[in-house]
């Protein structure tokens, strides 16, 4: 898949909305095991991250991220909503998704990938998990149909 125009051995664009301070140096600590030079845009909540994204689009600036790493847990607002909502847009429609959760509840992670999410991490096993972040952006970007790019591109 090429989303935002990257290809598979170029650092991606990581969209990082995390409500916990404490935890970010740790994902992105994590990440940076994947990838040399990850480019991050770092939001407090799921809402700022996705205002930031419209604002840009209205500002004309298509910023697409290669992933978006979400805190489902954010407390400010509906997260499920915002991607179940995300997944309507065509600009968004086949971006990855992962979704951090606290627990390991079987029925939130059962709504999370019937919202839109492509993966559902807790926390707790974040690092186990790692190469499963990888492999998600990697088939993402080596599965995308050169119409499903431009769909994306026009979005």
């Amino acid at each position: 898949m090429v989303y935002k125009q990257t290809m598979p051995n170029s650092n991606p664009l990581l969209l990082v909305a995390i409500r916990r301070e404490d935890y970010r140096p740790r994902l992105c600590r994590a990440l940076e095991r994947i990838w040399e030079n990850p480019e991050f845009l770092i939001e407090s909540s799921v809402r700022d991250a996705f205002d930031f994204l419209i604002e840009e689009r209205l500002k004309s600036n298509r910023i697409k991220p290669d992933i978006f790493i979400i805190d489902l847990e954010d407390g400010g607002c509906d997260t499920g909503a915002l991607l179940e909502t995300a997944r309507l847009a065509p600009g968004l429609r086949y971006a990855p998704f992962i979704a951090l959760v606290d627990g390991e509840d079987a029925g939130l992670r059962d709504r999370t990938y019937d919202a839109g999410a492509d993966l559902v991490v807790p926390w707790s096993r974040l690092e186990a998990r790692i190469g499963d972040i990888a492999g998600l952006v990697v088939d993402k970007w080596l599965s995308t149909e050169p119409d499903d790019d431009e769909v994306r591109q026009a979005g």
